[in-house]
C-alpha cells in the first residue's frame, strides 16, 4: 500500500463521539473507518500511477474532474479510480437536502474530508497542579463515504411530491434523461495542475516526469478558464411561515427550445422564467419578463386550459406557506434589486387566479426577485433571448402578415373612398367656379 494509513486507536477513546458508543460500535466504526483510509490512499495512488502510464487520459480525467469543483484534485483522483462515471457526488446527509436519498445497499465512494469538532481534554495548571477539564475545538482529515446520484432516489416533499426536475414518484429511480444527473458547471483544470498533483501522490516513488509528458501530450484542446457544460446549483432566501429565514437550493436547466428557464426550488416547488411574450419588442432591452408557476401540463390534459388559466394549479406548482400558486406573473427583470419589486402571485380560483394572503404573496415575491436576478445575470442571455425570438418568429409572422393585409384592406378602401371624395370636391369645385364665371359676367354686362 502507497503511503501512511492513519486509522482509529484499537482502544476506544474516552472522550469524542466514540467514547459515547458502545463496544461493538466502536469496533464496527473503526473497521468502516481502516476500509475508508485504506480506500482513499489506495485509490489516489493507483489512479496517479494509472494516468502517469497512460498520459492520453489526462485530458479525460480533466473533463471528469471538472464535474467536482467541490472536490480537490486528490479527491477527484480517488473518485476517478472508483467510479469514472460518476456526475455528482456527495454525502448522504447532502443529498436529503437535495430531496433525494441513498438507495438500500449502495456500495459507497470514499473521499477525505475535514472534520471539526470539540473534545474534552485535562490540562495541569503548572502553578497549583491542578487539573481541570478543558473543550477544545479541533480538526482532523477523516475518511468519509459519499455516493453518486444514480445511487439515490427522491423523497416525498410536504406535498407527497417526488423528482422536481423529472416528476419521477417518490422512492423510485428518475429516468436516464433526468435533469438532475446533469453534471455540474465547472473550470476545467490545466494539465500543469493535473500533473503536479500526480507528481505529490507518487513523489515517494519518483514522481512523475512533467516537463516531458505536456511535451508527450501536444496543444491543449483547452484554455485556461474553459469550463464543462452542466447544470447550475444556486441558493436562495425562502421566509417561512413563522417568519424564519431559511435557504433553498435550486437546481437551474435550460433554456428549452422557447428560451425558458426551470429554477426548481427544493421543497418549493417548480417557476420557469422567459421574456415576456406579448411584449417582446420591449424585450429589445430585455426589461418585461414571465413568471410561470409550475410546469407545462401534458398536451393532451384535460384540465390544460384552466391550469393555462390560473383555475388550476399546474404540476410542481410552487407551494409557499401551504398555499399552492397558479397561472403567472409578469414582472420587470431591472427591477429584480428593488424592495418594491413586484409580480402578480395568485392561487387557483374560479374565473382565473384567486388573491393569496400577504404573507404568502410577500414570500412568493422574495423568491421570485430572486430568481429573476439569477435570470437577469446569466452570461448566455442573448442566446437564451434568441431562442426564445426563434419559437415565437412563426406565430409572430402570422399576426404581422395578417395586420398588414387588414391595413392593405383598409388602404384599398380607404384610397377608394378617397378617390370618391376627390371626385365629388372637383365637381362641387367646378360648380362653384361656374356659378362665379356667370355672376362675374352678369357684373361685366351692368358695368357696360
Amino acid at each position: 500500500m502507497y503511503g501512511t494509513v492513519k486509522t482509529p486507536p484499537a482502544i476506544k477513546p474516552t472522550t469524542g463521539r466514540a467514547a459515547a458508543m458502545t463496544d461493538d460500535e466502536y469496533a464496527a466504526w473503526r473497521e468502516e473507518q481502516t476500509t475508508g483510509a485504506l480506500s482513499v490512499l489506495g485509490y489516489a495512488a493507483g489512479t496517479a500511477f494509472h494516468l502517469a502510464a497512460n498520459p492520453h487520459l489526462i485530458d479525460v480525467f480533466r473533463l471528469y474532474a471538472a464535474q467536482f469543483s467541490h472536490y480537490n484534485l486528490r479527491n477527484k483522483l480517488r473518485l476517478f479510480g472508483q467510479d469514472p462515471r460518476a456526475t455528482r457526488v456527495q454525502g448522504d446527509k447532502w443529498w436529503l437536502r437535495e430531496g433525494r436519498q441513498v438507495v438500500e445497499g449502495a456500495a459507497p465512494l470514499w473521499v477525505d474530508a475535514l472534520y471539526t469538532g470539540k473534545r474534552t481534554k485535562e490540562v495541569t495548571d503548572k502553578r497549583t497542579g491542578e487539573t481541570e477539564q478543558v473543550e477544545a475545538q479541533y480538526r482532523a482529515v477523516v475518511p468519509q463515504q459519499v455516493y453518486d446520484i444514480t445511487q439515490t432516489v427522491p423523497v416525498p416533499d410536504t406535498k407527497g411530491r417526488g423528482c422536481m426536475v423529472c416528476t419521477t414518484p417518490a422512492g423510485e429511480p428518475c429516468p436516464p434523461y433526468c435533469g438532475i444527473y446533469l453534471s455540474e458547471r465547472g473550470r476545467i483544470p490545466s494539465r500543469m495542475q493535473v500533473l503536479l498533483e500526480i507528481f505529490d501522490v507518487l513523489k515517494e516513488y519518483g514522481g512523475v516526469d512533467v516537463e516531458g509528458t505536456l511535451a508527450q501530450l501536444g496543444p491543449d484542446a483547452y484554455e485556461e478558464g474553459d469550463q464543462v457544460d452542466g447544470t447550475t446549483l444556486e441558493l436562495i432566501k425562502v421566509t417561512m411561515s413563522n417568519g424564519r429565514k431559511t435557504t433553498r437550493r435550486v437546481h437551474v436547466t435550460g433554456p428549452d427550445d422557447k428560451g425558458r428557464i426551470r429554477y426548481a426550488v427544493l421543497k418549493v416547488g417548480v417557476f420557469w422564467i422567459s421574456l415576456d411574450e406579448l411584449a417582446y419588442d420591449q424585450n429589445r432591452r430585455g426589461t418585461s419578463v414571465r413568471v410561470q408557476y409550475g410546469d407545462d401540463p401534458e398536451p393532451g390534459d384535460e384540465h390544460r386550459w384552466a391550469m393555462n388559466h390560473g383555475e388550476k394549479a399546474r404540476p410542481y406548482a410552487p407551494v409557499i406557506n401551504g398555499v399552492t400558486l397558479a397561472g403567472y406573473g409578469v414582472a420587470n427583470a431591472d427591477e429584480a434589486d428593488d424592495p418594491g419589486f413586484w409580480v402578480s402571485v395568485g392561487r387557483p380560483g374560479r374565473y382565473g387566479t384567486g388573491r393569496v394572503p400577504d404573507k404568502t404573496e410577500k414570500a412568493a415575491r422574495q423568491i421570485v426577485a430572486q430568481l429573476v436576478k439569477l435570470w437577469r445575470e446569466r452570461p448566455d442571455l442573448d442566446k437564451v433571448r434568441a431562442a426564445h425570438d426563434r419559437f415565437h418568429a412563426p406565430h409572430r409572422l402570422a399576426n404581422h402578415e395578417h395586420e398588414a393585409e387588414k391595413m392593405r384592406a383598409l388602404a384599398e378602401e380607404y384610397g377608394a373612398k378617397l378617390l370618391d371624395a376627390q371626385e365629388k370636391a372637383a365637381a362641387q369645385r367646378a360648380l362653384l367656379a361656374a356659378e362665379k364665371a356667370a355672376e362675374d359676367d352678369e357684373n361685366a354686362a351692368a358695368a357696360v
